[in-house]
């Protein structure tokens, strides 16, 4: 079962991402996003247990660190404007994707934010764990001026 972490939670929103002076709370929605991954997967992890044993670029997580770190997690892809046919070929097999979208609220801005695609309702809706909020919502709840999903990050999962 994934577990919904949100990067404001006292726990862990004022731990630092490593390399950086940034917070979890302020820019943490890629580690809380890979949490909900390995809680997805049955490990017993948290932002906070999770991100000092994330490898990290210049403050970017490298996605593969959860599969050197989880081997039955296996990272797949970094698909930059990957189409809604793979993302939903990915969900019915039953694997999350972790989506990079923009919460900008002006046309023309840009605000990147990743959050989880958990699985498809409906033809136009998902099932998303926002880092954001503390409960999961739904895509269309997520009140985006822009629906694009600019990048996709995938993983299979050996249960």
């Amino acid at each position: 079962m994934l577990k919904n972490f949100c990067q404001k939670d006292p726990r862990w929103q004022h731990f630092l991402i490593p390399g950086t002076d940034l917070n979890i709370s302020g820019y943490g929605c890629c580690v809380c996003c890979l949490a909900d991954l390995a809680s997805y997967a049955g490990k017993n992890e948290n932002p906070l247990s999770l991100t000092p044993k994330l490898r990290f670029i210049n403050g970017l997580v490298y996605w593969n660190s959860l599969t050197e770190l989880y081997p039955q997690i296996i990272f797949r892809g970094r698909m930059v404007n990957p189409v809604w046919a793979d993302i939903k070929r990915q969900l019915d097999a039953g694997s999350p994707v972790i989506v990079r979208i923009n919460l900008a609220k002006k046309k023309k801005s840009r605000l990147d934010h990743w959050v989880v695609l958990i699985r498809q309702l409906d033809q136009d809706n998902f099932l998303v764990a926002d880092p954001l909020q503390k409960y999961l919502t739904t895509w269309q709840d997520l009140n985006l001026i822009d629906r694009k999903i600019y990048v996709g990050v995938f993983y299979d999962f050996l249960v």
